[in-house]
């Protein structure tokens, strides 16, 4: 017998490859150069669009190609994040009435100016606007919010203690409070009328209306 017979070739054959698991679906990985930023910036063109029930976070998520996840490293749920938008629009409307007050050394002027700039912002975006003054999140649970708003009824206290100094009359937190109601009340009044529609008259010039109102009060408000 040869050595080959006594040993007969084996041939062995390959053990079964076991089945590969079926891949999941894994959510985009979390790599975004400003999340936070982007999140607002379309969480208010939603408000701007469809109103506070137009924002969703996983929508919001979907829409910068990050997991649903995501979002909430920013912002802790979705009035969080409307909060934050409604803050960020209190922070413009101080600063354009701000500037306005400061561009005019005549107090008279520059009050009359606050109400100009309050009525504008107000039009120029008027969803925000009235998401600002009503009920789309709790102002008590969001404090930076709170303060925000407070901060924009700061510049009319200001520029009504400009002027009554430079109308003679003495420096006075209690008598200054009431006047800047007045002018509170007049810029949010003309602001929902326009925006409703109710004022058609005077949609075409409203600044030359605001000015030419807000110079009547002031004045009467001087004597």
């Amino acid at each position: 017998m040869s050595t080959y017979s006594r040993f007969p070739l084996q041939i062995i054959k390959p053990a079964a490859s076991e089945p590969r698991p079926a891949k999941r679906h894994q959510p985009p990985p979390y790599h975004h150069g400003d999340l936070s930023a982007a999140l607002l910036r379309r969480a208010r063109e939603a408000l701007e669009t469809h109103g506070a029930g137009g924002v969703s976070l996983r929508e919001l998520a979907q829409a910068e190609g990050v997991s649903a996840a995501a979002p909430y490293r920013h912002f802790k749920d979705r009035d969080s994040l409307v909060a934050a938008v409604l803050t960020q629009a209190f922070d413009e409307l101080t600063r354009c009435t701000r500037e306005a007050m400061v561009a005019h050394k005549n107090a008279h002027r520059a009050l009359v100016q606050v109400g100009v700039a309050y009525v504008g912002f107000a039009l120029a975006q008027p969803r925000i606007y009235r998401l600002m003054f009503g009920g789309a999140v709790d102002k008590d649970q969001h404090p930076a919010l709170r303060l925000a708003g407070d901060g924009a009824m700061q510049v009319l206290f200001e520029a009504v203690a400009r002027w009554r100094l430079e109308d003679g009359q003495s420096a006075d937190r209690a008598k200054d409070e009431p006047v800047a109601l007045i002018a509170w009340a007049l810029s949010h009044g003309l602001s929902s009328l326009l925006i409703d529609g109710l004022l058609p008259d005077m949609k075409a010039n409203p600044t030359g209306l605001v000015s030419d109102l807000f110079d009547r009060v002031v004045k009467g408000l001087s004597r």
